[in-house]
């Protein structure tokens, strides 16, 4: 049957990124890559804190999702 590996089992319980992932990955030989490093956002905290007193539902999330999609426009259109 298409999609059924003899060495393999179906995990049905899984974190939501990893769904995500075997959508962007779709084949075994693709390995997943992990990054472990630390960031200095004291700046980044400081800005969002700044920018909340006009904005309060502003969130860390939408500080980080902006830059995301940021980095993703320049690496694609620069």
């Amino acid at each position: 049957m298409w999609g059924r590996w003899k060495d393999a089992t179906k995990v049905k319980d899984c974190l939501g990124t990893t769904n995500i992932m075997i959508d962007l990955k779709p084949r075994r030989s693709m390995g997943e890559v992990y990054m472990n490093s630390k960031v200095d956002v004291t700046e980044f905290v400081k800005y969002i804190d700044k920018l909340k007193e006009r904005n309060p539902d502003l969130t860390y999330f939408h500080g980080m999702a902006f830059i995301m999609a940021k980095v993703l426009y320049e690496s694609f259109y620069s």
